[in-house]
């Protein structure tokens, strides 16, 4: 209303008012052949002057709520169109029109919070929006183009996704708010993912896909809750992030057969190691720790300082040599820790590594196994 009464051109406020009447917007978007509605409106300069400006609207896909895009642009009458193209290369509707589309893309891209990528027909990424990179805490988008989701580390399940983009590259069909989990920072999130097929010249060239966060808005809305969940000396998950991470390890694995390992140290020299220094001394050994493991796993498997100096991984498969394989290179980087601040020490290792495909443990007790095996 404030727009309207102090903006918009006395002769045009009614039909603007009309024109953003949100109750027939989706309806006239839907009659329309473009997928969006334009109209042009006189609007105050500052100046004083009122200019002309084209309004586009056009509806976004959203899980949790209706959405849409608004585009303001200079309007050019038909004379001044024709004078601007005699003055140089010649350009038909069908490129305006393309011209169009190339700026509503590029401000969803870079200036909306949805989360959009594209792929090639190899499923490698050729595109992403400025709001998943930062999703992901990826700062250029040169370090993700050309890669596979598995090789970027982010899928829990990559096999059922690998499947579902093959399907849309093998036929164009289109999965509407796919039910996925993903891995960020370490963590297990719920996400839904809209995925369908790019087209060049009426053939399948790659995939256009939306990430949807469910728990995005409530953990903006809950970041101090976010501390409780984090270890303060490490950084990493805490035991209770670690344990509801677990579950939903547990449940994945009762429901769709999804077999995983988990993978516990201790340092056991931590109590001497603390008394012969002091906490701070102590501390910084857990850091190093910390920074050893994130090295080894980055941000690819759920990792957390349990208590003391006890840390865990979850890794998303039930391989037992692959397991056995990181175990050892933890081992080794972590027990080369020589030094802290200029201060001789030797850890003391003691560490498990357990699958939910060996008989001897259940979803219920993985945990509980190990951590008898390390303490």
């Amino acid at each position: 209303q404030f727009l309207v009464e102090n903006f918009l051109f006395p002769a045009d406020r009614g039909r603007y008012v009309r024109f953003m009447d949100m109750e027939t917007l989706q309806q006239r978007i839907d009659a329309s052949e473009s997928g969006y509605v334009a109209d042009v409106f006189g609007f105050k300069q500052k100046d004083g002057h009122y200019k002309k400006e084209e309004i586009l609207i056009m509806r976004i896909p959203a899980v949790s709520s209706v959405e849409y895009l608004y585009c303001m642009k200079p309007y050019l009458s038909p004379e001044e169109q024709d004078g601007k193209e005699a003055g140089g290369k010649a350009t038909g509707s069908s490129d305006m029109q393309m011209q169009e589309y190339s700026d509503i893309w590029k401000s969803v891209l870079w200036k909306s919070r949805l989360m959009f990528f594209w792929k090639d027909a190899d499923r490698r990424f050729r595109g992403v929006s400025r709001s998943l990179l930062d999703y992901f805490g990826i700062a250029d988008e040169e370090q993700i183009i050309g890669k596979t989701e598995e090789e970027m580390g982010w899928l829990a399940d990559s096999d059922e996704i690998a499947r579902l983009e093959q399907e849309i590259l093998t036929n164009g069909s289109k999965h509407q708010d796919q039910p996925t989990q993903i891995l960020v920072d370490g963590s297990v999130r719920d996400v839904v993912c809209t995925r369908m097929a790019l087209y060049d010249n009426g053939k399948i060239a790659g995939i256009l896909g939306r990430l949807e966060d469910l728990g995005l808005e409530r953990r903006k809305m809950t970041q101090k809750q976010k501390s409780l969940r984090t270890d303060k000396v490490t950084g990493l998950m805490n035991e209770r992030a670690f344990l509801d991470t677990l579950e939903g390890f547990g449940k994945k694995h009762q429901t769709e057969g999804k077999e995983y390992g988990l993978i516990l140290m201790n340092n056991k020299a931590h109590d001497r190691i603390r008394k012969t220094y002091d906490d701070q001394i102590a501390d910084i050994l857990l850091q190093k720790i910390s920074d050893r493991l994130s090295q080894i796993v980055g941000k690819t498997y759920a990792t957390a300082r349990i208590k003391d100096s006890v840390f865990a991984v979850i890794v998303p498969t039930g391989d037992w040599l692959a397991l056995q394989g990181l175990v050892e290179e933890i081992r080794i980087a972590v027990s080369s820790i020589r030094q802290v601040e200029d201060k001789p020490v030797t850890l003391r290792l003691k560490m498990a590594y357990k699958t939910i495909g060996d008989d001897s443990v259940t979803d219920e007790d993985i945990y509980e196994t190990a951590l008898g095996e390390v303490l």
